[in-house]
């Protein structure tokens, strides 16, 4: 029996598929050989992305380890379509919260000036962040971003965040997420 109610239904059904379908089409173009992800480095730092449900995800991130292979500090970045970042960086015990991390670009203040601590886990403690354009612009023009906390002795330790291949992998992540 003819149901308008049911044509109606199909027809979305098959419009929004198809619509879905050149959607992941799009983003599977914009990623090497239609790949669904892919992982490349750009000087010290390694992109990441990947489509879920038609949607780019991307981080760009650095990991800095020990000589014994255990991290040290670890960066991701994550794009937002609105052309800020969010950024969460795993730092290790033994610093004192209360202080935060002093932050600069090649010795100028970058950001507030100072991040704070969110919380510690098993892998370490948390800095979660937002910044925007003129935040990434310091980021790209800069060498290093150097991080500086106080450890439970009350002594300065820092943290020195490479930049070198920043700005490109930030420009990939561009065209990856289009």
């Amino acid at each position: 029996m003819y149901s308008p109610l049911k044509t109606v239904a199909l027809a979305s059904f098959l419009i929004i598929g198809s619509v879905a379908t050149m959607a992941q089409d799009a983003l599977a173009q914009a990623m090497p050989d239609g790949a669904s992800a892919i992982t490349e480095v750009f000087g010290d730092w390694v992109v990441g992305c990947d489509v879920v449900e038609g949607t780019s995800h991307c981080v760009l991130s650095q990991k800095q380890t020990l000589e014994d292979g255990r991290r040290l500090v670890l960066v991701n970045l994550f794009p937002q379509p609105s052309g800020d970042f969010e950024a969460v960086m795993v730092l290790p015990f033994g610093l004192l919260l209360a202080e935060g991390l002093v932050a600069r670009v090649d010795q100028q203040p970058w950001g507030s000036g100072t991040l704070q601590f969110h919380s510690c886990q098993p892998v370490g403690c948390l800095v979660e962040l937002s910044f925007g354009l003129a935040e990434a612009q310091m980021l790209r023009a800069g060498a290093v971003l150097q991080l500086t906390g106080v450890t439970d002795e009350r002594e300065p330790y820092g943290f020195q965040i490479s930049l070198a291949g920043l700005t490109a992998a930030m420009d990939r992540t561009l065209v990856l997420r289009q």
